[in-house]
């Protein structure tokens, strides 16, 4: 859900550029992230989680890189950051998950209301010496975008950031998209948070 939207809206702000990076490897063709009603009038929200576990085939200690194997047997090179500490205790077979956090809230705003800039924020997180490598990154985005075009039909809104970047959303069912038009002013906020563990002990099996 909405992988590059911090780059996609805001290229000015590239707060997510580590906590998206393992996840661009993978992704394709983006599909429009569907909102739903919250319990706030004129807000539509949406949220996602996911799981990847893999497990070490290689470790190139000097550019801090790693390949990992999943599931699915497919080998995928990772840039390890320096969010992840302890790296020089990694080896090939130890096990690694890969955790996604995902959320989206659009709140639409008066015709009368100032536009706001993009605003971003980032937190992160390491092991303590001595433990298993693992590393966390949060972050945050705010600002106004705009909306494009409406197509009632398949329910898809484009939006357009302040570098006139697109962005597509689909509006749930219960969406009431009849209170919206194009040129309306919405206040986006967007986060995604990334963590990493090793474990000694791998937990996948791939495929052969």
């Amino acid at each position: 859900m909405g992988r590059n939207l911090f780059r996609v809206l805001f290229t000015s702000t590239t707060l997510l550029a580590a906590a998206a990076q393992a996840d661009d490897q993978a992704s394709g063709a983006q599909q429009p992230v569907t909102v739903h009603t919250s319990g706030k009038p004129g807000t539509v929200v949406a949220s996602q989680s996911e799981n990847l576990a893999a497990i070490i085939t290689a470790v190139d200690p000097t550019k801090r890189e790693i390949s990992l194997q999943g599931q699915n047997g497919r080998i995928e090179n990772m840039r390890v950051g320096d969010a992840v500490k302890n790296f020089d205790q990694l080896k090939v077979g130890d096990a690694v998950l890969v955790q996604f956090y995902r959320g989206l809230a659009l709140t639409l705003q008066s015709p009368d209301s100032a536009a706001v800039a993009p605003q971003g924020e980032a937190v992160a997180g390491s092991a303590a010496p001595g433990e298993k490598p693992a590393g966390a990154v949060a972050a945050v985005i705010r600002g106004t975008v705009t909306i494009k075009t409406i197509d009632s039909k398949t329910r898809i809104v484009t939006l357009v950031g302040p570098e006139g970047r697109e962005f597509r959303v689909k509006a749930g069912p219960k969406v009431q998209l009849g209170k919206v038009k194009v040129g309306d002013k919405v206040f986006a906020e967007y986060g995604e948070a990334l963590a990493i563990s090793v474990h000694s002990t791998s937990k996948v099996t791939p495929k052969q």
